[in-house]
């Protein structure tokens, strides 16, 4: 699972296998993250990974601000 942070525009992959389904039996997770860097996700030909987005063109506006543009005509 990819989580990219709004604020500091840091990506981070979480390995799956860590993760439990059933929240009500853990109350902590205990995942560790990993920062995704441009090296680690290479482009390659075709449409645009999830994660090659995230990555390599990361968002300039938040969700707020783009809402904002959108609604003001």
């Amino acid at each position: 699972m990819i989580y990219c942070d709004p604020d500091s525009g840091a990506c981070y992959l979480y390995p799956l296998d860590e993760m439990t389904i059933d929240l009500a039996a853990a109350k902590t997770l205990e995942v560790t993250a990993t920062p995704l860097k441009p090296g680690d996700v290479p482009l390659r030909e075709g449409p645009p990974t999830r994660e090659e987005l995230l990555v390599h063109y990361p968002a300039r506006f938040t969700w707020q601000q783009l809402k904002c543009f959108v609604n003001s005509g």
